[in-house]
């Protein structure tokens, strides 16, 4: 703008008409109407996004640190005298998944109905949309938080791996970053993260106003995580009930 004002200056010098000097700087004048972001701000575009991405951080730092502090090898330290071969495999993964689901829907909501209030972000979808969303998103942060909670021997260990992975999952989600410039081996390993898929239906649905039906195949990838990382998540869980069986034959003998 600061451009165009200082040619429009030199071109009246020369004596040019006025009207015709900001024809000859703007031949075709252009009308922005920002429909979405309508403030230009860089918070409104990118702050929806980073709740998301906060959400299942937090998801998987927070199980991961719960199933560290319960490993096999601290029954003998504390001496837990619970038989976990007297419960089935998916007893245990459905209570888990309960608990932490229920925590975390309240958790979730709070995270995304105050800053949107307090701040004036916009909230054009629907709420049985932002619904669809952020159920399967939860399940599946939840399944991937259960399944790598496994792996996790100290509590310090979960936070030492996931918090550093909080920028790269954020740049892999194409909000900072389009994916339509990334190298493919990127955006596959983008699409292992729920919150690559969760970022771009939510983002759709509550700054632009899309319907379920528009987002479809995000929410469809999510529910298919859903799936195989319930099955990842259960078949590590059984091999740590397995564990779990021979540390407390080791204690009873």
């Amino acid at each position: 703008q600061h451009g165009a004002m200082v040619e429009l200056s030199r071109l009246i010098k020369r004596d040019i008409d006025p009207s015709t000097a900001k024809f000859i700087i703007e031949p075709i004048a252009i009308n922005i109407d920002d429909v979405y972001n309508d403030t230009l701000g860089y918070g409104t575009f990118v702050m929806p996004a980073i709740i998301i991405i906060i959400i299942q951080q937090t998801l998987l730092m927070s199980i991961g640190i719960i199933g560290a502090t319960n490993t096999p090898q601290k029954e003998i330290e504390t001496l837990i005298t619970t038989d976990y071969s007297r419960f089935p495999i998916f007893a245990l993964l459905l209570g888990k998944i309960v608990t932490y689901f229920m925590v975390s829907g309240l958790v979730s909501t709070l995270a995304l109905t105050l800053p949107y209030y307090l701040f004036g972000y916009p909230m054009l979808g629907s709420v049985w949309a932002v619904v669809a969303v952020i159920v399967p998103y939860i399940l599946t942060c939840t399944m991937l938080g259960i399944a790598l909670s496994t792996l996790f021997s100290h509590r310090e260990e979960p936070i030492m791996w996931l918090l550093w992975s909080s920028i790269p999952v954020l740049m892999l989600s194409g909000v900072s970053y389009p994916t339509s410039a990334m190298p493919e081996p990127l955006v596959y390993l983008g699409a292992l993260f729920p919150s690559s898929h969760a970022v771009k239906a939510f983002l759709r649905v509550r700054d632009m106003g899309a319907t379920v039906s528009d987002v479809v195949l995000p929410i469809s990838a999510l529910w298919i995580q859903v799936i195989l990382y319930g099955a990842l998540a259960a078949l590590l869980l059984c091999r740590r009930v397995k564990k779990r069986e021979v540390v407390h034959i080791y204690r009873t003998t």
